[in-house]
């Protein structure tokens, strides 16, 4: 790493620390801290997701988001989202869904949840 980026990644990570402990702080679980440390940095344009992705080829952003609870082995995830800052808020809400891994034939954002 560059040195003329390792304050912005030391930073990064320990607004993220900050995030997730308040969620605990609160009394929160622990899956929700560490979504809330994810958020923190996937708005944060030093680190490589949500606003600061890098372009495909083809010019787009797709990124991918999945998490899994060690209690439980209960995970959600998405894959190539398009369009979206923030996948894990959508891999979030893929909790509620059959627990079950599929390969995306396009990207995410133009799959329907009924043919997941």
């Amino acid at each position: 790493m560059p040195d003329d980026v390792v304050d912005n990644h030391l930073n990064g990570v320990q607004g993220a620390l900050a995030a997730g402990w308040r969620v605990l702080d609160r009394g929160g679980r622990a899956v929700d801290a560490i979504q809330e440390a994810i958020i923190y940095m996937e708005e944060d344009e030093t680190f490589d997701a949500g606003r600061g992705s890098f372009l495909t080829r083809d010019g787009k952003v797709q990124l991918d988001a999945i998490m899994m609870d060690g209690n439980t082995l209960r995970s959600g995830g998405v894959g190539c989202v398009e369009r979206r800052v923030l996948p894990s808020i959508m891999m979030a809400s893929s909790w509620t869904l059959p627990s079950r891994v599929r390969k995306l034939p396009r990207p995410a954002s133009k799959v329907s949840s009924s043919s997941i």
